[in-house]
């Protein structure tokens, strides 16, 4: 719980952190023999992977940005929302009882 609470604090959401303590344990277990102090190098190892993800997505984010893949809040897609409004007209007319007038 305390290797959860620090990934969580060091800026990870709560996913991200139990990602860390998996790994943490992970390593913890293929160096079991060399590690001296096991808590301190458990807390180390989450703390590691938490700011690796967290520049990861950093990167990701920046390079979206800097492709233009954002659309600012403002925009409106007329096509979009027409073409949306297609689709569930055709999913509620698929759902029509089938009326066999002879």
């Amino acid at each position: 719980m305390k290797l959860l609470t620090a990934g969580v604090s060091w800026g990870g959401d709560l996913r991200d952190a139990e990602d860390a303590v998996s790994v943490a344990m992970l390593e913890l277990n293929q160096r079991w023999h060399e590690v001296r102090n096991r808590a301190a190098y458990t807390r180390r190892v989450v703390l590691n992977y938490t700011t690796y993800v967290q520049r990861g997505e950093r990167k990701l984010i920046e390079k979206l940005i800097a492709a233009n893949a954002f659309v600012d809040t403002s925009y409106d897609d007329q096509v979009l929302t027409r073409h949306e409004d297609d689709q569930r007209v055709r999913g509620l007319l698929e759902q029509l009882p089938v009326n066999n007038v002879g």
